[in-house]
């Protein structure tokens, strides 16, 4: 190292410096998946995709029970593959911020294809909760619902559920959309799913950002939106699904402790009391 000269070898002075500026950035990451699927709460979505992949998302018989996005990846013929996604189960008002579906939907960006779970043992207008989907999606963002659709009835396993998948299938035909009647937990028909979904993957273009992303004013409507700490939700939504404590010791917490969180006074321990 050189100094510029013998006698000002360290810098001991300083010169007033510009302005600077101060920005509040918001940074989203988004979920990098090929394929995502979608669908009413309690649709078989876990099911279908711990039955595709080596993913273990959590399975149970109520609705919300995905709380997070689950990626998969699906091991397909000749070596190829392709990442499934598993997002929360949709109502509708989703768009407007109903259920848990509106945070995560903005994850269907990078996905080329979707598979349209729907419940063929609901004895319901399957019609309609094809079509509510549909609009969720298309009400969130338009380039959601331009997005190439591979339509699934689950279920068909339990009884009278095939034949409301064969009565959607015959009035979707009108609309000149196919419906794969499929059983996520007996793994009928998920071949044929499998192929259709290759199929569409292959037509499919390379996945286009969401309207959102390049329109202006869509964006500013955004910003001017407060920014809510996804993690601190959660948090709260644990605690109000979180049993009460009790007993001597539930998951470490100390009888005494327990009953103050309670607004109770702890009873004193034996000898020790007045």
């Amino acid at each position: 190292m050189n100094f510029a000269t013998p006698t000002l070898q360290a810098p001991r002075f300083a010169q007033p410096g510009t302005e600077g500026e101060e920005k509040r950035v918001r940074l989203e990451l988004r979920v990098l998946a090929d394929v995502g699927l979608v669908g009413f709460p309690n649709a078989g979505k876990s099911t279908l995709v711990s039955r595709l992949s080596r993913a273990r998302p959590k399975i149970a018989d109520y609705p919300f029970t995905t709380l997070q996005p689950h990626l998969g990846v699906v091991q397909y013929k000749d070596g190829r593959s392709f990442v499934l996604s598993d997002l929360p189960g949709l109502i509708e008002g989703a768009h407007r911020g109903a259920g848990l579906g509106h945070r995560f939907l903005k994850h269907m960006a990078r996905t080329r294809a979707i598979i349209h779970l729907i419940d063929a043992s609901q004895d319901r207008d399957l019609v309609a909760d094809f079509d509510a989907i549909n609009n969720e999606l298309t009400l969130f963002d338009p380039a959601l619902g331009r997005k190439p659709q591979i339509v699934a009835a689950n279920k068909i396993d339990l009884p009278e559920a095939r034949e409301r998948a064969d009565e959607l299938r015959k009035k979707l035909k009108k609309r000149k959309i196919d419906v794969h009647a499929i059983s996520g937990a007996t793994g009928e028909g998920l071949d044929d799913l499998l192929d259709a979904t290759v199929r569409a993957l292959d037509a499919a273009p390379m996945p286009a950002p969401l309207d959102r992303d390049v329109n202006p004013l869509l964006a500013a409507v955004e910003e001017a939106m407060p920014v809510v700490d996804e993690r601190e939700i959660d948090r709260r939504e644990r605690q109000e699904r979180a049993p009460p404590l009790t007993g001597r010791m539930k998951d470490g917490v100390p009888k005494a402790k327990a009953a103050a969180a309670a607004g109770k006074k702890p009873r004193a321990p034996k000898g020790k009391r007045g």
